[in-house]
C-alpha cells in the first residue's frame, strides 16, 4: 500500500473565485477539505456549495470521499466564493497523513492556513517547515 499523498496541482483565480485542481495518490483517499482565503483588499468570502464561511476572508470548501470512488486521481473544483483567491490550503486541520505537506499550499511557499478545530470555528497562523 502506498502512503497517502495529496497535493494542490493548480489554481486559476478570477474576481469571484476560480478553480482549484487537487490530486490524490496512494490507496487511502480522504475527503477534500480546502481552506480558501480571499486576496487582501477584496470582497468578503461567501459560499455556494458544501463547506463553511469561517470568517470574512476565509471559506472552507468540503467534498465527500466518494468524489474519488470512480477512480479519478485529479479533481477540479469550480469555486464561487465572491472574492479573488489569494491562498489555498489542502487539509487545513491536518487530519490526514501526507507524505509531503509542503505541496498542500498554494501559492507554493506561502504560509498555510491551519484550522485549530474541526468542524472549523477558528484558524491559527502556523509555520510549515518547507524547504
Amino acid at each position: 500500500m502506498r502512503l497517502w499523498t495529496a497535493r494542490i496541482v493548480g489554481v486559476e483565480a478570477d474576481g469571484q473565485g476560480g478553480s482549484v485542481t487537487v490530486r490524490q495518490n496512494g490507496d487511502m483517499p480522504s475527503p477534500v477539505v480546502l481552506a480558501v482565503q480571499c486576496a487582501p483588499g477584496g470582497d468578503p468570502a461567501r459560499l455556494s456549495g458544501p463547506g463553511y464561511v469561517l470568517d470574512e476572508s476565509t471559506a472552507v470548501i468540503t467534498r465527500p470521499i466518494d468524489v474519488w470512488f470512480p477512480g479519478a486521481r485529479e479533481l477540479t473544483l469550480d469555486l464561487d466564493i465572491g472574492c479573488e483567491i489569494g491562498r489555498v490550503t489542502w487539509d487545513p486541520a491536518r487530519r490526514f497523513p501526507d507524505q509531503d505537506a509542503c505541496d498542500n499550499v498554494w501559492p507554493r511557499g506561502s504560509k498555510p492556513i491551519f484550522l485549530s478545530t474541526w468542524p472549523p470555528d477558528a484558524w491559527v497562523d502556523a509555520e510549515l517547515g518547507c524547504g
